[in-house]
């Protein structure tokens, strides 16, 4: 049916996708709405984001503490002159993954004042490294595959907040879980956290699988460039980084692509 104005209450502990899109569709309506969030605020980076976003473009949302939103009817998108889009941490993060890996790949082009949540992946690197840790990921969900990767090339960690990796493009716990265990890594799944076990990364016998997930696709290539071996179902990365193969290519790491 078509979307009314009104008072709208969503969960916050599932994805901050279902609070976006409703933010952009309310401030489009002819009166004002409100939108609540009930129980836990997780991802808010991420609704940080299209708040700025959409201020950027003249439409103000007022908002009391990070569970209210007020949505003022009758918007219009203006345009919002010159803008500079940032670069990508959630992507980059894979990039810098390979310097954990023995890579040396220097990376520019990133706003220190962005809003993105997943710009923390440098404190997470460099609490990996330093030994047996954990890590909640209940504002960078989209980090998990890769700290799962590097946690394996390291000393294990324990990662909290994991819930809602089962709701991604695959069941990203369970997708991971199985891919590690390929390469002689054991993870143990529970209802909000996952370990990754110490161990000793070996060259899969048979070919990984994307789960056709496009992180996940990427965090399992990271783990091929130190132990060799094959992926299945890899053009998942044409989701978020269409050029993923050939940004690798470029750094030296050879890959081939065949059916």
């Amino acid at each position: 049916g078509k979307l009314e104005p009104g008072t709208y209450t969503l969960r916050g502990d599932v994805s901050s996708q279902f609070v976006t899109g409703l933010l952009f569709g309310l401030s489009l309506l002819d009166r004002a709405s409100v939108l609540l969030i009930e129980g836990e605020a997780v991802s808010r980076p991420y609704i940080d984001m299209t708040v700025r976003g959409m201020q950027c473009f003249g439409v103000c949302i007022r908002r009391d503490g990070d569970k209210t939103f007020r949505i003022p009817g009758e918007n219009r998108y203006l345009p919002a002159g010159e803008l500079r889009i940032e670069g990508d941490y959630s992507n980059t993060a894979f990039i810098e993954a390979l310097n954990v890996a023995g890579g040396q790949v220097r990376i520019s082009g990133l706003s220190e004042e962005s809003l993105q949540g997943d710009r923390v992946f440098y404190r997470d690197f460099e609490l990996l490294k330093k030994g047996f840790c954990e890590i909640s990921l209940s504002d960078t969900p989209d980090l998990g595959p890769v700290l799962f990767i590097l946690s394996a090339f390291l000393h294990g960690a324990r990662f909290t907040g994991t819930r809602r990796l089962r709701f991604k493009e695959s069941d990203r716990l369970k997708s991971m879980k199985e891919e590690l265990l390929k390469a002689g890594i054991t993870c143990v799944e529970e209802e909000d956290s996952f370990t990754v076990c110490p161990g000793t990364l070996k060259q899969p016998e048979v070919p990984l699988d994307s789960h056709q997930d496009h992180r996940v696709a990427m965090a399992l290539t990271v783990l091929l460039t130190v132990t060799g071996g094959e992926m299945d179902h890899a053009e998942a990365v044409t989701k978020s980084w269409p050029g993923f193969y050939a940004a690798l290519e470029a750094l030296g790491i050879r890959i081939s692509c065949g059916e």
